[in-house]
């Protein structure tokens, strides 16, 4: 969902230094919707039109391009204000790269929904057949992943990321054997266990998080595919 509104006034956080301001590639993720909150305004050229972008739980947003300064991003949604028509909801610094995957995650606090991580969307720093891991939870856990198993198993401490090239033992239905566990004071417990596609030109993104129901960590799962070619073959 895009919708354009040109304005001259726009939040402060928004107005500052456009003389300097950049253009990047984006694209949104909504963890969960959170005060129902569903969409976000951002600045799309350097007189500043305000876009809305639609934030959607099930799948990545459609590209959209926005600009940012001194190496952030600012998120808005409309004020009351006749002055000031939008307000900072949120804000995310950038990582070194001029495409970016902008990850809406429930903040915890009521005078904001959302706190906001960026994550690098190229190929490059986040290649296709790639799986890139985040643990949100509040326990140290570890992801067995097809030959990335037992010892070899990716351990993850809280607020903690890894980017796991690649996994080539499979299946015969190119699917490898994921189980997840958690730290207990018994040692480490099972939380999750199933299997994942492995398809050439797919990237995944997993994270995982306490449940708010039971305390207990879970795992949600992003599949990522590479953009369709209308090139012909040469």
């Amino acid at each position: 969902m895009f919708r354009f509104f040109p304005t001259a006034v726009v939040a402060a956080a928004l107005a500052s230094a456009t003389a300097h301001a950049d253009a990047i590639n984006a694209r949104t993720l909504c963890f969960s919707y959170q005060q129902d909150v569903k969409s976000v305004w951002v600045p799309t050229d350097r007189e500043q039109t305000m876009t809305e972008v639609g934030l959607f739980t099930s799948g990545y947003s459609l590209p959209f391009k926005m600009m940012v300064n001194d190496g952030r991003a600012v998120f808005s949604r409309p004020s009351d204000d006749e002055e000031t028509p939008y307000e900072a909801l949120a804000s995310a610094k950038l990582p070194d790269t001029s495409s970016v995957l902008f990850l809406f995650l429930p903040s915890g606090k009521e005078e904001t929904p959302y706190r906001v991580v960026a994550l690098p969307d190229d190929s490059r720093k986040f290649p296709y057949g790639s799986i890139h891991l985040m643990n949100l939870s509040k326990e140290k856990v570890r992801v067995h992943m097809g030959e990335h198993n037992g010892p070899k198993a990716v351990a993850l401490a809280p607020g903690k990321a890894k980017l796991v090239d690649e996994v080539t033992r499979l299946d015969d239905f190119n699917r490898y054997p994921v189980l997840a566990e958690y730290l207990t004071d018994e040692g480490f417990a099972r939380f999750h266990n199933t299997a994942w596609r492995s398809i050439e030109g797919k990237r995944d993104l997993v994270i995982v998080f306490n449940d708010p129901a039971s305390g207990r960590p879970r795992i949600q799962h992003y599949e990522d595919a590479r953009p369709a070619s209308l090139e012909p073959e040469p």
